[in-house]
């Protein structure tokens, strides 16, 4: 069984990270704080851009052919393509309510309509997946593992936003508004007889044992899932993350800092650089260079 982040290299990054990045981070919400000035620079560059490029190869896939006659490794790669539309769901879902929580100022304003527009897009992703695996063109067996996956993960998703929506108002975003708010219920009624630690440690291990198994070993586009989810955690300040979780994440980090400061300087240095352009809010955020 994997564990979170278990792979640092941004080539092995699994979308199941994510998954559990998002466990993490809704369980540990209360504790949580948002580095604000950060968030509204290279951090919500990063998370734009990286989530934009991913959603686009989707979109890509899927007006391809059917793959039902293809050769294995085409139809491995398909799979893939799915379970990483559908395990990513619950990052994009949680970081668009925790973005918007209580974010008041301008570039903050931003960040929230940045988080929105990606969950927007994901979900429109995500919806013509499950059409595609409807249509018919798929074997028994890869409908019958994406539709059970995508119904389970939807399920944890709406519990993770019950975690959530003790501090920030969440229970709207999840895939079922009414099952999060009774997952919210039953939080509440347990918070005085059981200690958030272990609560959040049973969560994550269950999770891990109900989802994370039986997974295509890779996913399609790992450095873009290492570049969202560095940029989701690069914005988190305190400590909001478990102590058994610190070395491997604080190497995310430097490896994501490295990585911009790299970017930064070959873009000061390239001939045809040029100085960044502030975008009012009121613009279009499918327009390309909107952010950058």
């Amino acid at each position: 069984m994997r564990h979170f982040f278990d792979d640092v290299s941004a080539a092995h990054m699994h979308a199941q990270d994510l998954l559990q990045l998002a466990a993490i981070l809704a369980v540990q919400s209360p504790n949580l704080e948002t580095r604000k000035s950060e968030w509204a620079r290279g951090n919500l560059a990063s998370y734009w851009s990286a989530s934009k490029r991913r959603i686009d190869s989707w979109n890509r896939s899927l007006r391809q052919e059917a793959f039902a006659d293809k050769e294995p490794p085409e139809k491995f790669r398909w799979t893939a393509i799915l379970e990483e539309i559908v395990l990513s769901e619950p990052l994009t879902r949680i970081w668009t309510a925790i973005s918007a929580a209580g974010h008041q100022s301008r570039d903050l304003e931003k960040s929230v309509a940045v988080a929105e527009y990606i969950m927007k897009s994901h979900l429109e992703v995500r919806d013509q997946a499950m059409a595609r695996l409807s249509s018919g063109d798929q074997d028994e067996q890869t409908v019958a593992d994406i539709v059970r996956l995508d119904r389970c993960t939807a399920r944890w998703t709406d519990l993770l936003l019950a975690y959530v929506e003790q501090n920030y108002p969440a229970s709207h975003l999840a895939p079922n508004p009414e099952r999060s708010l009774d997952f919210f219920q039953d939080l509440q009624d347990r918070s005085s007889r059981l200690d958030q630690e272990v609560s959040s440690a049973i969560t994550l291990a269950t999770m891990r044992e109900t989802i994370c198994d039986q997974l295509q070993p890779q996913s399609p586009h790992a450095e873009l899932n290492f570049q969202i989810g560095a940029a989701i955690l690069d914005s988190c300040a305190g400590p909001v993350l478990s102590h058994r979780l610190y070395e491997s994440l604080w190497t995310i980090r430097l490896i994501h800092t490295t990585t911009q400061c790299q970017q930064m300087l070959t873009d000061y240095l390239h001939p045809s650089s040029c100085p960044v352009v502030e975008i009012p809010i009121g613009n279009d955020l499918s327009s390309p260079g909107a952010l950058l």
